[in-house]
């Protein structure tokens, strides 16, 4: 199974039209987190970013699995992005051709509901780690480090972002591959990562 990893997208042409023009080559696209552009210079409103998200969304043929983000609040809520109207989104668990995939929610630290997923969508990398790591400053998530040596113990990959330059961009930690697809998309690209996972 060829998986499309990108993360942080914060609303850039760049990276979602190289996903629209790429993403037919990947047997499944997981997109983990902050898609809106909530600064007070971003060129459209949080409610149009979210009707053109949702679109899009729902054109995609291939399956797609979303998390929240910290910047996808929207009147205080993660509500759009969770699972609903065939959105694998927020919450979701779900067995595809023998990879059990998993989204984790920015606000979710129950953890163990995802114990058994092979793929885990969660929006902040592991704490102290090289892919949670830009310019020696540390934005990584304690919970989800101490969840991989625990309640996530048996998850093969954690797809991850939030931190846009990662000193590494995948690592191995104990038996997880973590891969932070960055979140710098320019010239007509967009920063992404590539998981082949065996089934």
């Amino acid at each position: 199974m060829k998986i499309l990893h990108c993360s942080d997208i914060h609303y850039s042409k760049d990276a979602i039209n190289w996903i629209e023009q790429n993403r037919a080559s990947y047997d499944v696209v997981c997109l983990t987190g902050d898609f809106l552009d909530d600064r007070d210079c971003a060129i459209t409103t949080p409610i149009e970013q979210i009707e053109f998200f949702t679109k899009w969304f729902d054109g995609f043929e291939q399956p797609l699995f979303v998390c929240s983000g910290n910047h996808d609040y929207f009147n205080g809520s993660l509500s759009w992005l969770s699972r609903r109207n065939g959105l694998k989104g927020d919450g979701t668990r779900c067995l595809l051709n023998g990879v059990k995939f998993g989204c984790i929610s920015y606000e979710d630290d129950n953890f163990e509901y995802y114990a058994d997923c092979d793929v885990v969508l969660y929006h902040v990398p592991p704490s102290g780690t090289s892919c949670a790591k830009e310019n020696n400053q540390n934005f990584g998530c304690f919970s989800v480090k101490n969840a991989l040596k625990h309640s996530l113990k048996n998850v093969k990959y954690l797809l991850c972002g939030h931190v846009h330059r990662p000193a590494k961009h995948a690592i191995r930690l104990g038996n997880v591959i973590v891969s932070n697809a960055g979140g710098i998309h320019k010239n007509n690209q967009a920063s992404h990562a590539i998981i082949e996972v065996k089934v």
